[in-house]
């Protein structure tokens, strides 16, 4: 049945009869069908309703679930230096870094024209193609029962090349309210923002790729915008204008040069309304499941807590102590004693001296840490003691001049200028390109067979720089986030082939599910940031509480399901460089880290230490906080009370308490942990008189603790 009368045969007569025809199958709702007004056209869909206006932007999508209601959701290519429709500023990426996302940047008023050249509705779809100048632009709006599903892609029609710097994905004029509200889950920044408080065109944007936004009507769950564009990194933003109506834009940092009658695809783009949904993110899960984007089977589960050393000693000490491998297997019987399961290594690859992660070449151990024989005893010591070995792996490239460069400049990114990509003076490796995904799969291969590693931790596993002398079939941002995924996969391969069950921890900051069914462990940077964060608001102990148990289960409900991420105070970027620079116990104190120890170790995920964490000595000789009692305890109560496939829910109030309730097959647990230094108080369930680990006390069915202090208390 044919799913769209044109208005140019309709006359009043059949205008009547189409209508009735719309009203019907509206009615049984069977198979897609749709009716033209003289204003807008309507189709229906087993799983929605999509209305079109005259030039077939969308202007509402309606479910069981609800209706969303705005002006259009644009695809603007930027080409030559110019977004097409001119919905936001224009900017190059050429000379970003890896980690730097575009700002979105938007323009007030009407978007420029494009000529509508066809639409197409079939049983499942409806296709919209437009053109601006040479570019044919492409929208498939696809509603499923995951959400309406919209894709895009912009085709090149003239006869010469085209220099794409982004693809600007937007919903323009969601009717809102001064109440309507929006988050990043699992992001930053880490706060639930009103448009009432919000000044109109006034930006908010992720810190990181951001696979979903949530937006609510007041307290209530209306709708989950999620952009999963698998190519390139993409900035995400939202606004409102002078009316309340909200904007959101998902900019796709594609770059490269655009062939006559080549194709880049972005998104897709989902819509879900969650109006009737009593958990707004299940459909987000199950959005996930439908793509296969799950944890992988063949890697290390349970992961139990991480602990990254190097043989020379901490980076905020200056690498000062010069051991060798051999030399440093002497930590690991305390490591095991304390309840260490895996140690990532930091870089001990040849390097010349000029930093640990600048390696010449990851072939050939530095003689400073020994040679072969002493690198494999660390390993046989660690396995005998029960640990896991980690190498960190660096992809990103050596310096320009080092034989692996010279020798493979196919490898090598280069600039649009036509000079070489260069980041952090090392030259940037392509990490799409497949010689090279081969040779590090052989790398790890090599590994394994000398020294019997078990896993990895891969720097900068978010992609390189764009190569503007890319592949066949790749475009010049594909070295980013698609090469990343790859070459993630490429060291879990080696590790497969050589027989290994590995244990991957991609340095990888994006919350992108499309990175699980290679990632082991998820590298959770947002969540030190939002700490970060919060504290240099200076939000209140009690605020702090609150605004992390929300966040916390915003990332818990909203991610891949079954993914354990690495829960860390500080690591040998944030003592050193970058963001607090400093050990978590000058942060916040010794009592209030412990208390974020705990907390780290109770909830989901793998509490990490970072050398020195535990003996203060480690990194600075004047001083002699030891933790390791505490360590050894809180980690112990963990495997014994403890599963890594427990649920979690968190319980908000309006304390310092952050509290929690761990279930699975093996029973059920309460967590409370105060993270004010005041004292409070929790109700618990009659039969919850079984106090498993803290410095807390039961007190007639009130749990009661002190400042900083937790309790972990067997459920009946």
């Amino acid at each position: 049945m044919s799913a769209v009368w044109r208005k140019s045969i309709c006359s009043t007569v059949a205008r009547v009869i189409c209508v009735t025809i719309a009203l019907i199958v509206l009615l049984f709702s069977l198979t897609a069908s749709g009716a033209e007004t003289a204003e807008k056209t309507v189709l229906f869909f087993p799983h929605g309703t999509l209305t079109f206006d005259e030039r077939m932007e969308l202007v509402s999508y309606s479910t069981q679930a609800g209706e969303t209601t705005l002006d259009g959701i644009l695809v603007d290519p930027g080409a030559d230096g110019a977004f097409l429709l001119d919905t936001i500023g224009h900017q190059r990426f050429w000379d970003m870094n890896t980690w730097d996302l575009a700002r979105v940047i938007p323009k007030p008023g009407a978007p420029g024209p494009q000529q509508l050249m066809d639409y197409k509705a079939f049983d499942d779809k409806v296709e919209v193609i437009t053109r601006v100048e040479n570019i044919q632009i492409t929208r498939v709006y696809t509603p499923q029962q995951e959400g309406l599903r919209v894709d895009a892609s912009i085709t090149n029609l003239g006869r010469h090349p085209v220099e794409i710097q982004g693809i600007n994905f937007q919903l323009s004029g969601i009717a809102a309210s001064e109440h309507t509200a929006f988050r990043f889950p699992g992001n930053v920044p880490y706060d639930i923002m009103r448009l009432g408080d919000l000044r109109h065109f006034a930006v908010r944007q992720a810190a990181y790729c951001a696979p979903l936004v949530r937006v609510d009507e007041g307290e209530s769950p209306w709708l989950n915008l999620l952009f999963l564009n698998q190519q390139e990194k993409w900035s995400t933003a939202l606004w409102r204008d002078r009316d309340y109506k909200l904007h959101a834009a998902f900019l796709a940092m594609a770059e490269g040069l655009l062939k006559q009658n080549e194709t880049y695809a972005a998104g897709p783009l989902y819509l879900q309304n969650t109006a009737q949904e009593k958990d707004p993110y299940a459909p987000v899960r199950a959005l996930y499941a439908a793509q296969g984007w799950q944890p992988p089977a063949d890697g290390v589960k349970p992961v139990g807590p991480m602990y990254s050393a190097h043989p020379h000693g901490t980076m905020d000490s200056g690498f000062r102590d010069r051991f060798t491998m051999d030399e440093y297997a002497d930590v690991l019987p305390g490591l095991a004693d304390m309840g260490i399961e895996n140690v990532w290594i930091l870089p001990i690859f040849e390097h010349t001296g000029r930093g640990v992660y600048e390696p010449t070449d990851q072939a050939i151990i530095d003689p400073r840490y020994g040679a072969d024989a002493q690198v494999r005893a660390f390993s046989d010591a660690a396995h005998e003691a029960g640990i896991r070995v980690l190498y960190d792996y660096v992809p990103h490239g050596p310096y320009p001049n080092d034989p692996l460069a010279k020798d493979n400049p196919q490898w090598c990114s280069v600039h649009r200028s036509g000079e070489l990509q260069i980041e952090w003076d090392c030259v940037s490796f392509d990490m799409a390109n497949p010689d090279y995904q081969r040779y590090t799969k052989e790398l790890v291969m090599d590994h394994v067979t000398r020294f019997d590693v078990d896993g990895g931790r891969i720097d900068c596993a978010m992609g390189g720089l764009s190569n503007w002398q890319p592949g066949e079939g790749r475009r010049a941002s594909n070295s980013g986030i698609l090469g990343g995924v790859e070459i993630v996969n490429a060291i879990r391969q080696g590790f497969l082939a050589s027989g290994k069950q590995p244990l991957l921890l991609p340095e990888n900051f994006h919350p992108l599910p499309f990175y699980a069914p290679v990632t082991d462990v998820f590298y959770d940077m947002p969540l030190y940031r939002a700490m970060f964060e919060m504290r240099q608001k200076n939000l209140g102990e009690k605020a702090f509480a609150i605004t992390l148990s929300r966040w916390l289960a915003d990332e818990y409900q909203s991610g891949v399901p079954g993914l354990t991420r690495l829960r860390f105070l500080g690591n040998h970027d944030t003592v050193s460089w970058t963001w607090d620079r400093a050990r978590a116990t000058q942060v916040y104190g010794e009592d209030k880290a412990k208390a974020l120890w705990t907390l780290f170790s109770f909830i989901d995920g793998a509490p990490f230490l970072y050398q020195g964490d535990e003996l203060s000595s480690i990194y600075d000789r004047r001083t002699g906080l030891d933790l390791r009692p505490f360590f050894k305890e809180l980690f112990a109560a963990r495997k014994a009370h403890l599963d890594a496939d427990m649920d979690i829910s968190y319980h908000p109030n309006d304390t310092t308490l952050i509290a929690f309730t761990r279930a699975g097959e093996t029973g059920r647990v309460l967590g409370l942990v105060n993270l004010g230094a005041e004292p409070v108080t929790w109700p618990v369930p009659d039969g919850a008189d079984v106090v498993l680990y803290g410095e807390g006390r039961l007190v007639n069915g009130l749990a009661q603790l002190g400042s900083y202090q937790s309790l972990l208390i067997q459920l009946p």
